[in-house]
């Protein structure tokens, strides 16, 4: 079940190519779709090559367009090892 709306993740491998911040132009595009068709999102962040600097600021562009929360809380607990990830 996704809740009271649809929830859209934007990311997976492709967030690890970016070499920028998204324009403007694409986070606004997505805040029109979440006000018009009461949408959220899951924004990944690119982490793979340890440009924390450009992390935080898709970050930041993403929370002035869309605010800022944790993904869905609805993946199983259990951890590899068998135990539990909590």
């Amino acid at each position: 079940m996704l809740g009271p709306s649809p929830i859209l993740r934007i990311g997976g491998r492709s967030q690890e190519l970016l070499r920028g911040v998204p324009p403007a132009y694409i986070f606004d595009s997505m805040a029109g779709l979440a006000k018009s068709a009461n949408m959220r999102f899951v924004v990944g962040l690119p982490l793979e090559t340890g440009d924390t600097g450009l992390a935080w600021r898709v970050m930041a562009e993403a929370k002035k367009y869309l605010g800022l929360g944790n993904e869905p809380d609805m993946w199983d607990r259990k951890a590899a090892n068998g135990g539990n990830a909590r």
